[in-house]
């Protein structure tokens, strides 16, 4: 929950030979998942083959902390902006 992984420019991202832990961020990315992923995930698109799991939600939610981001309210959409590189 204090991991982050920033795939911003991906089209493609392949969970298949270990579960993968933390935030992932790959708003232009197609997810083929065939492993547990323990985190919430923001992408255009996921696949499952198999029986793999998705845990997201409030326990899992990132509690780590990025430089140069402050958390007001003001700065959320901030935030957001940030993680994807606009």
């Amino acid at each position: 929950n204090r991991l982050v992984w920033n795939f911003k420019d991906a089209s493609t991202l392949n969970v298949k030979s270990r579960s993968l832990t933390g935030m992932i961020i790959a708003p232009k990315c197609k997810i083929d998942q065939t492993q547990n992923i323990q985190g919430n995930i923001f992408a255009s698109e996921i696949t499952t083959t198999g029986a793999p799991e998705i845990h997201f939600g409030p326990n899992f939610k990132f509690v780590g902390s990025l430089p140069g981001v402050s958390s007001t309210p003001s700065s959320l959409v901030f935030n957001g902006g940030y993680l994807m590189g606009s």
